[in-house]
């Protein structure tokens, strides 16, 4: 006879089995669905040539680790399968090779862009030094001029003002203009000094041309250095500051040719040239 408890645990049992399995096909379901979406995370980790760069350099790594093991464990006395060392070192060179087309690849258009931009930017200034020029006269004349200081010194003379004055007057009247300053020392003294001095005699130069109104725009190159000549010699003509003035500042380095070595500087930076003393 079937008694109520023994129905019970049998209906239990059923419903457990029922249970088991209707989860079966949910679980597969849903590790399918996984499944899936990790592979679709693969694919776009590798996707791209850079995908493909970063993928073939990690199993160039693999090879490459699985390679130096062996070899290593051989240089050491142990008993190793060099062949297999052998293609995994070949197939490292492979992955490698495949990473270092696959980076190429990638960087090509960023270069190819960087080429194009700079050809362009080169063709505009090219342009806009030609449409600068128009409006200059041909019988204009460039203002050149050389300011020369006492020796040892970078204090400005009374006479030589009136020649920054016409350059200053120039720039306003072309504001397209670039202006160029060079200090000069004689041979007395050291190198390092006489770089300081014409340093300073710059700075004295481009403060007087400020102070007589400058155009602010204008650009402004300035370089420093000894005149060539035999060591420990004065010359008068060898104190001084070049003073030349050119169409378009960009072009100021390729079309200043000077005889003697000198050494650029920015004129932004010659703070220091200002406020230095102990002239000899």
């Amino acid at each position: 006879m079937i008694t109520n408890a023994f129905v019970k645990i049998l209906l239990i049992m059923l419903l457990l089995q029922g249970c088991s399995t209707l989860s079966v096909p949910e679980e597969g379901t849903k590790q399918q669905a996984t499944l899936k979406n990790l592979q679709t995370k693969l694919d776009e980790v590798k996707a791209d040539d850079f995908g493909i760069f970063m993928t073939e350099l990690h199993r160039a790594e693999n090879q490459l680790d699985k390679a130096q093991g062996i070899y290593d464990d051989a240089v050491a006395g142990k008993s190793v399968n060099l062949g297999e060392g052998q293609a995994a070192a070949v197939q490292a060179v492979v992955h490698r090779t495949n990473a270092e087309d696959a980076f190429g690849r990638f960087l090509e258009p960023i270069n190819k862009n960087l080429d194009e931009n700079n050809q362009d930017i080169e063709a505009q200034e090219a342009r806009l030094a030609w449409l600068e020029t128009l409006h200059i006269k041909p019988d204009t004349i460039i203002p050149d001029k050389s300011i020369y200081f006492d020796f040892g010194n970078s204090n400005l003379r009374a006479n030589e003002r009136a020649k920054l004055k016409e350059a200053v007057n120039f720039l306003r009247e072309h504001p397209m203009f670039a202006i160029k300053l060079t200090g000069y020392a004689d041979t007395v003294g050291t190198k390092e000094h006489n770089k300081k001095l014409a340093a300073r005699r710059n700075a004295t130069v481009l403060d007087a041309l400020r102070r007589q109104g400058l155009p602010a725009n204008t650009t402004v190159m300035v370089a420093v250095g000894e005149t060539k000549g035999r060591d420990e010699t004065k010359n008068p003509e060898s104190r001084r500051v070049d003073v030349r003035i050119y169409i378009h500042g960009r072009y100021v380095k390729n079309t200043d040719k000077p005889t003697e070595e000198v050494e650029e500087i920015n004129a932004d930076e010659m703070a220091d040239a200002t406020s230095a003393t102990g002239d000899e």
